[in-house]
C-alpha cells in the first residue's frame, strides 16, 4: 500500500501542471524577472523598462521619461546613503488565463543598504504575458486594487496579490 502512495505522489509532482521545471510559460516568467532585477541593479535602465509593463511605461510619462527618472531618483538614493544590493526571485505562483493572456506572480527578495545596515523587503512582482514567452512586469508590493485594475484591466478578482510586508533590518 506506501509503494501505491508513493507512486501517486511521484506521478503527481512529474504532472503537476504549474510546475517550473515542466511549464516553459512559468520558467520565462522567471527568467526574465531576474533580468529585470539584475537591469535595475546593474542600472541598465533601457532594458529595465523594456521589461517594465507597457501600460506602466506610458503612466509614468513614456520609455525616455523613464529612464531619466530611473536615472535622478537611483542618484537621490545614493547620494542619501541607500544601495540595492540584490534582488532574489522565487517561484511564480498564481498562473492565470485572463482575456489578454497570462498573469503571474513572483515573489522577491529585495536587500538594500541603508544607513550601514541591510534592509531586506520582501516584494512581488505581477508579469503579464500574452503568450507565456515574453513577459513584463509591475511592482506589485504597494498597488492598491483601482491602480492594479488600471494597469491590468482584466484582471480578475480572485488574483490575490500577497499583502504588503515591512521591511526587516539586518545588524552590519
Amino acid at each position: 500500500m506506501n509503494t501505491l502512495v508513493g507512486a501517486t505522489l511521484i506521478a503527481l509532482i512529474l504532472h503537476a501542471p504549474t510546475s517550473v521545471a515542466s511549464d516553459g510559460r512559468l520558467i520565462a516568467a522567471r527568467d526574465q524577472a531576474r533580468r529585470v532585477s539584475r537591469a535595475l541593479i546593474e542600472g541598465d535602465y533601457e532594458s529595465f523598462v523594456s521589461l517594465t509593463h507597457p501600460r506602466l511605461v506610458h503612466q509614468l510619462g513614456g520609455r525616455e521619461t523613464m529612464i531619466a527618472s530611473l536615472r535622478k531618483s537611483t542618484a537621490e538614493l545614493k547620494g542619501e546613503g541607500y544601495v540595492l544590493r540584490s534582488v532574489e526571485v522565487g517561484v511564480p505562483i498564481g498562473l492565470t488565463r485572463v482575456k489578454s493572456g497570462l498573469l503571474v506572480i513572483v515573489p522577491t527578495t529585495v536587500t538594500m543598504a541603508v544607513a550601514g545596515r541591510d534592509v531586506v523587503q520582501r516584494s512581488v512582482m505581477v508579469g503579464a504575458s500574452d503568450d507565456g514567452k515574453r513577459w513584463s512586469y509591475i511592482d506589485g508590493s504597494r498597488l492598491e486594487d483601482g491602480t492594479m485594475k488600471h494597469l491590468l484591466p482584466d484582471l480578475p478578482p480572485d488574483f490575490a496579490v500577497p499583502p504588503f510586508e515591512d521591511p526587516a533590518r539586518q545588524e552590519p
